[in-house]
């Protein structure tokens, strides 16, 4: 203002209006607050340019000495050349704070990071530690599975697909030969991974007990003693558990060709030689486990005759998600292909069901176990 005065009375003569771009300049140097800043620099601004306008277009209200003009153009200049220390100071103490909060910041940083990278290393060794436990998880529930020489030597003509969908399966294959007739399933527990290997562990035991030490060989008869094992088995703990497992179980005589099948939730499919269609056994709706109603299992018979193949399977492959569309695969689709490879033997039609599966499934997350099996008599 001091500067502003000075230039009405001396006139556009005296050089002082260049004082204003330093003053113009000066609230950003003392405010932190934008509004504040923008408001007082357009207000000196406006200020200019009404003085410039003054003093280009009228006489000056009071003619000064020379003496007192270099007075007046002294002053001026000692109050910029101050201003201007002012500044200089100001901006000093400024970029000394800025340093100390950086190197604060830094420091933090630093702290942060040396934090994050201990979490990270206590974390890579749970995870190790878990990924140990569940390797040797799997191992244990490789041991509940028949061995394939045991396969072989009773179910000489078929194929098994079993892909778990993480390290250990809610799905398992099972197999026993009781009295000249073989006893074989395809199961699904509830859940995947971790948990439902442990109820696969559960009910595999279950079934063996029931065909191996109690002698029961009808299969509908076998579901319904290894629901109770099941259901007695999860009741041995104060919280109710509704776990079980859907499955598949068939009791071949190889000597006669006969068959008897009973289901929980799960078909049977069987394609004649030769055969155009599919013939379809269906399953008892309800799980082996705790349901809303425990009614008894079906049995169902039926003879196989050479060259006839039997499929059972858990839904896994039928619900995974792919193809163009990032659909399901669909129970039409695989009967479509079942069909379509009926010329070819076990081994081969393993190899084509297998490149079906992984063609469709493509980019796509394995969302569930798959385990297939097919027998021909």
């Amino acid at each position: 203002m001091y500067i502003s005065t000075l230039t009405i009375l001396t006139g556009k003569n005296t050089g002082t209006i260049i004082y204003f771009i330093p003053g113009a300049l000066f609230p950003t140097v003392i405010f932190y607050n934008k509004k504040l800043v923008l408001t007082l620099s357009t207000l000196i601004i406006s200020l200019f340019c009404v003085l410039f306008w003054v003093i280009q277009s009228i006489d000056p209200y009071i003619v000064l000495t020379d003496e007192i003009k270099v007075t007046y153009q002294f002053s001026g200049t000692m109050g910029v050349i101050i201003a201007s220390f002012l500044m200089m100071w100001y901006f000093k103490n400024l970029n000394a704070n800025y340093e100390n909060i950086i190197i604060t910041k830094n420091e933090n940083l630093v702290h942060s990071n040396n934090k994050i990278k201990q979490q990270k290393l206590k974390l890579e060794i749970k995870n190790k530690e878990i990924t140990d436990s569940i390797n040797y998880a799997s191992r244990i529930q490789q041991a509940i599975l028949p061995s394939d020489l045991k396969l072989n030597k009773y179910l000489k003509n078929k194929f098994i697909l079993y892909l778990p969908k993480d390290i250990v399966a809610g799905d398992f294959y099972w197999m026993e030969n009781v009295n000249d007739c073989i006893f074989f399933a395809a199961a699904d527990c509830t859940g995947h991974g971790v948990p439902g290997a442990l109820v696969s562990v559960i009910c595999s035991s279950a079934l063996s007990k029931v065909v191996v030490e109690e002698m029961k060989e009808n299969p509908a008869e076998v579901l319904n003693r290894t629901r109770d094992l099941v259901i007695e088995r999860f009741d041995r703990t104060d919280k109710q558990i509704n776990d079980g497992m859907d499955i598949s179980l068939c009791a071949f005589n190889p000597l006669t060709g006969n068959l008897n099948w009973a289901g929980a939730n799960n078909a049977l499919w069987i394609i004649r030689k030769d055969g155009k269609e599919i013939e379809i056994i269906k399953a008892d709706k309800q799980p082996i486990g705790r349901y809303v109603t425990h009614e008894p299992f079906t049995s169902h018979n039926t003879k196989l005759n050479e060259g006839d193949t039997i499929y059972l399977f858990t839904d896994g492959f039928a619900d995974q998600f792919g193809g163009i569309k990032g659909k399901k695969y669909k129970t039409a689709k695989f009967k479509h292909f079942l069909l379509s490879i009926q010329d070819h033997d076990m081994n081969t039609q393993l190899n084509l069901i297998k490149e079906e599966f992984n063609q469709w499934k493509g980019n796509f997350e394995q969302i569930d176990d798959v385990c297939i099996m097919g027998v021909k008599a």
